[in-house]
């Protein structure tokens, strides 16, 4: 018993010692011998800096967001009272004389228009500004008037700004027309010349730029013009026995309708035009298309016959006449013609194996004469002949068991490249080698083990 209690002692005593010597060595020391532990609480601590980091990034973003948009805003509140002093500006100016022109209107309503404030916003303030002078108030044909030259100003604004403007202008274009359609006719003679003359000068005489960038709208103008004509059979009535003023109107009528029928031509001409232009445009392509076919028929024709006359000329061995044709051939473009590489090759082919020397070197020479692919294609063709020959005679000396001649036969026997950088005659040209190296390798296991040679392919190690 009292040997356990002695050892009970002994262990607490150095649990006691060992955790009091930890906790003077992270005093003294730091993290540098602490345990695992303090290592972990570290690097926990470590990534709530982290993200405390990130989360004071964020919050200092947002606050230049908002800094940003306040800036904006405050800019924004600037331009608007910029633009309200200059419209009430502009106001204060124009009433000076107790009356308001329509160019001083025009003014204003172009600053309103900025401001987004509506015709009636304005026309409001216009009125109040005119009554505290005089005491009178805008007609309805002032108001009408007015409102239409409102939306002719927002009309160019929009146009110019570029924003939604096919929508826009078909939004104020129904405005205007409805403003039209409603107008009460006049009932004083003053009334009838004012409208008269403000309605024949929004009949405009377009130009042909602008009927064909589409800035023409016959449908409101043959509005305008049957306001008119509606408004002359009122006055004529009204008129009977004044015949200066009913000459004075029938001016104006007549020149409102002079101004739309010039407008009328000049669009139907511009149709009948365009229409002319489309039809000739058409013939010419059909026609162009089958002079085309034509000259290319033509051209395979003379192709045919030239290529006829070059296999002609090869049997009866008349190399000057067909390499003649050949340049002819080439003289133009340098096409491929594999017709012509084909009849060149079996040439050649024959008479290699026939081993006709002077006929295969004349061959040869006739590649000269090709351009472009076809030529380098003809050389990759005349070196597998060459090298399959070769393959054929070797097999005859395996034949008789001459195993070391057929061993040095197989190692001189080497690929030489045609195409170089060039991606597709690479390919082409790796495919007729993989033939010869076929070949090749099918004599090479033919021999015995000792007399094999490693065989490569030029284009792959792992062929």
């Amino acid at each position: 018993m009292a040997e356990k209690k002695s050892e009970w002692y002994k262990s607490l005593g150095r649990e006691i010692g060992k955790n009091s010597g930890k906790f003077v060595s992270n005093k003294v020391f730091g993290d540098g011998h602490s345990t695992p532990y303090r290592v972990k609480i570290q690097r926990e601590k470590s990534k709530e800096q982290v993200k405390i980091k990130e989360l004071e990034q964020e919050a200092e973003l947002g606050r230049i967001n908002l800094e940003e948009k306040k800036l904006k805003q405050i800019e924004k509140k600037e331009l608007e009272e910029k633009n309200s002093n200059k419209l009430q500006d502009l106001i204060d100016r124009a009433v000076l004389d107790g009356e308001l022109s329509s160019k001083e209107k025009i003014a204003i309503f172009q600053v309103a228009i900025e401001l987004n404030l509506s015709f009636e916003e304005i026309q409001t303030v216009l009125q109040s500004e005119i009554y505290k002078i005089n005491n009178t108030k805008f007609s309805d044909l002032e108001e009408f008037i007015d409102n239409i030259n409102y939306l002719n100003v927002k009309i160019n604004i929009l146009k110019l700004k570029k924003q939604e403007t096919k929508l826009a202008v078909k939004v104020c274009e129904r405005e205007k027309k409805a403003l039209i359609i409603s107008l009460t006719n006049p009932k004083s003679k003053e009334e009838f010349f004012k409208f008269l003359d403000f309605a024949s000068r929004e009949i405009k005489d377009k130009s042909f730029s602008n009927i064909i960038k589409g800035n023409f709208s016959n449908k409101l103008s043959k509005l305008w013009f049957n306001k008119i004509e509606e408004i002359k059979s009122e006055a004529i009535l009204d008129f009977e026995y004044d015949s200066k003023e009913l000459v004075k109107i029938n001016r104006l009528v007549d020149k409102a309708s002079d101004t739309l029928g010039n407008n009328v031509k000049k669009s139907r001409n511009i149709t009948i035009t365009a229409s002319i232009s489309i039809f000739l445009t058409i013939i010419f392509i059909i026609i162009s298309s089958v002079n085309s076919v034509n000259k290319s028929q033509q051209e395979k024709i003379v192709l045919n016959n030239q290529i006829t006359s070059i296999k002609q000329s090869l049997k009866t061995n008349s190399f000057i006449d067909a390499k003649n044709t050949i340049s002819k051939i080439y003289e133009n473009k340098a096409d491929s013609y594999p017709n012509l590489i084909l009849i060149l090759k079996n040439k050649f082919k024959n008479a290699i194996e026939s081993k006709n020397n002077d006929i295969s070197t004349k061959v040869e020479s006739l590649s000269e004469s090709i351009l472009g692919d076809d030529a380098m294609r003809l050389k990759c063709q005349f070196q597998f002949i060459k090298l399959n020959n070769k393959l054929l005679e070797l097999e005859k000396l395996l034949d008789k068991r001459r195993y070391t001649g057929v061993k040095r036969g197989l190692q001189k026997l080497v690929w030489q490249k045609v195409f170089y950088d060039d991606v597709i005659g690479e390919e082409y040209e790796e495919s007729i080698c993989d033939k010869f190296i076929y070949s090749k390798r099918s004599i090479n296991m033919q021999l015995p083990q000792k007399y094999r040679t490693r065989i490569d392919h030029p284009f792959s190690i792992f062929k």
